[in-house]
């Protein structure tokens, strides 16, 4: 219930129902895994450290394409090649 009542909440905030639902799904997603975490006490370092696993490939999946030498620097002005002095 409290996932439907962000979800929804968000949904306003954002204007898109679809950011709002996949704002919900990762959230319904999150609570899962911790439910499942708490519930498997014998386990739950293996399956704290798988899910951080995947979490830390997702990231670095989604981050591939990312030049971080330029992620810092203010971008440049069409059509000046020097930097201004």
């Amino acid at each position: 219930m409290v996932v439907a009542l962000f979800t929804v909440y968000v949904r306003f905030v954002l204007g898109k129902w679809s950011r709002a639902i996949a704002l919900g799904a990762f959230l319904w997603v999150l609570y899962g895994f911790l439910y499942v975490l708490l519930q498997i006490q014998d386990y739950a370092l293996l399956a704290g450290s798988l899910g951080l696993f995947v979490i830390l490939a997702a990231v670095m999946w989604f981050t591939r394409n990312v030049d971080w030498y330029r992620a810092g620097s203010a971008p440049q002005q069409a059509g000046s090649s020097a930097p201004a002095s």
